[in-house]
């Protein structure tokens, strides 16, 4: 039985039709003493029809209209276990109602499972053709996109209902009020970043939630010990849960070979076995360091990101890239490892150093310039209210990041299609700047930040953007206090020939042909495949010394 208190949000259940929604809904609200109420079951009652009645006698967009009354009304309640019709997540509407006042289950299977359980049903009339099962994979398809909206993606295929409504009991339990969650769902596997206010402190419900398993070990650097540690320890010692921890110096010079084989001589000296949890909280450099060490150590360990920053909770924590640096590039030696939860407590922003507030917010504006245009115009017109570090406007921000990234993860895990490269926008400039100044100099916003403008300055000397969509990346840079030059952050004695040098050993790179992201508009860039003139990406380099 979950705590009452969590009882008044709704659970709303959505999926594609044969994904159980009606049986583990009622298994849910006998665990947790809930109403449960089916929408096709009240709309059925109303019209005094079955659903393939309605379909025949008024057709699909007059059901539909009805479906959207019934899920204002009961969403508009609470206390409810809702189960839904496979097509009310296609429509805004359904979701904002659904959304308002709960929390979105989406009870995901595969095509195989979901046919094994429809293919004999005589009541869908979505799949009154010839060809039922061709007809299931188009709905499927089209609906899948819409479905991943939703709050938690359970995989179903291998549990009963009983082991699918406690996964479900379990989250709604331990999410606190008001915090939101974003499904990153690959092949097989599905993880959530869960973004609020006040999550260390329910940080070993949430890893519960998760299944996650003893030890557990807390990886972090000095600074953020000094300001955070002291929550997590706290919300651990209350439920009486062991938690061991490891700290490191603060600083990018810590991302190395020595401090990865410093911390494997900790997890061993914690007796951390292969199905124990390695938690990272800290910023990129943590994050980064910590994957790592848990892709390596015994062949892979269960890894949560618990990202301190701005810039590791919209970028670093999220999609799996970890990675060490060497001398002559920066995560050069790494791997693709993804997490098993990420929580982003929103309330570690406020006792950030102002310059490491601000590198982050380098990452928010790439997100605007390569994927949304809103976002980007939203950065704009709420730059005071950022700069205050307002928690709400901070929350929402990071929720739409991580949306953005989570989607092109999806599509590119492994960076293969070249779609995944476009997160990459400014630094492959930033990068090298990095690295020719020996990663002591600027953050890493600090040099994306430089490393956009470059990017933007090629992209428009080779007449694929306007001098518009270069202003407007730079003012907003400036008003945001990042710098967009090597001179305004105060680094000199950088020449030309040493960010070239660096350059050569970027990852994106395809043979002898190093490759860009350049814009085309705000939210459109692209990634180059043919050869860039080296007096263009030299003259680019000059313009930010």
């Amino acid at each position: 039985m979950g705590d009452e208190s969590m009882h008044s949000r709704n659970i709303a259940l959505i999926g594609f039709m044969g994904s159980g929604k009606s049986e583990v809904g009622k298994k849910i609200a006998q665990m947790l003493g809930m109403k449960f109420v089916d929408t096709d079951a009240i709309i059925e009652q109303r019209t005094k029809m079955s659903i393939s009645e309605i379909f025949r006698t008024h057709g699909e967009a007059w059901f539909r209209e009805i479906e959207k009354e019934v899920v204002k009304e009961v969403a508009s309640k609470s206390g409810l276990v809702i189960s839904t019709g496979g097509g009310v997540p296609t429509f805004e509407e359904n979701m904002q109602a659904l959304r308002s006042n709960g929390l979105l289950f989406y009870l995901r299977a595969s095509p195989i499972t979901l046919w094994r359980r429809i293919k004999d049903a005589q009541d869908r009339p979505l799949l009154d053709v010839s060809d039922r099962f061709s007809r299931m994979l188009e709905l499927l398809e089209r609906r899948e996109m819409f479905y991943r909206r939703a709050d938690f993606v359970i995989q179903t295929d291998e549990l009963s209902v009983s082991e699918v409504a406690s996964q479900i009991v379990a989250w709604a339990d331990a999410l606190p009020e008001n915090a939101r969650s974003v499904p990153v769902c690959l092949d097989g596997r599905t993880y959530h970043i869960i973004v609020g206010k006040a999550l260390c402190e329910h940080m070993p419900n949430m890893l519960s939630a998760a299944k996650l398993k003893e030890p557990f070990v807390l990886l972090t650097d000095e600074c953020v010990a000094q300001a955070q540690l002291h929550r997590p320890v706290s919300a651990f010692e209350a439920k009486g849960i062991c938690l061991h921890a490891v700290l490191l110096p603060t600083g990018e010079t810590t991302k190395s070979f020595e401090f990865a084989m410093h911390i494997y001589e900790r997890l061993i000296e914690f007796g951390m076995t292969r199905d124990g949890t390695l938690i990272a909280f800290g910023g990129g450099v943590i994050t980064d360091l910590g994957g790592f060490v848990a892709a390596t150590y015994m062949r892979g360990i269960s890894l949560v990101n618990a990202p301190t920053t701005l810039l590791g909770q919209v970028d670093a924590a999220v999609g799996g890239k970890v990675a060490v640096d060497h001398p002559k590039a920066k995560n050069l030696i790494g791997c693709f490892y993804q997490p098993k939860l990420v929580i982003a407590d929103i309330e570690t922003i406020r006792t950030l150093p102002e310059r490491v507030y601000r590198e982050g917010l380098a990452e928010v504006i790439k997100y605007g310039v390569i994927a949304d245009a809103n976002l980007f115009e939203s950065i704009e017109q709420n730059t005071d209210a950022i700069m205050k570090r307002d928690l709400q406007v901070l929350c929402d921000i990071v929720v739409r990041c991580c949306e953005i990234k989570a989607r092109i993860v999806e599509r590119d895990e492994h960076e293969r299609s070249g779609e995944r490269s476009l997160l990459n926008y400014g630094h492959t400039f930033g990068h090298a700047i990095e690295a020719a100044t020996g990663y002591s100099k600027l953050l890493h916003g600090e040099a994306v930040a430089i490393g956009m403008i470059a990017a933007s300055r090629m992209a428009h000397s080779l007449g694929v953007c306007s001098q518009e969509i270069v202003d407007r990346q730079t003012e907003l840079l400036k008003r945001t206090g990042l710098p967009t030059s090597l001179s305004e952050a105060g680094v000199v004695g950088v020449s030309v020939e040493q960010i070239y040098e660096a350059m050569a050993l970027d990852k994106k790179r395809r043979g002898k042909t190093l490759r860009f992201i350049l814009p085309k508009d705000i939210g459109d860039v692209f990634l180059t495949n043919e050869p860039i003139p080296d007096e263009v990406v030299i003259k680019a380099i000059v313009s930010v010394l």
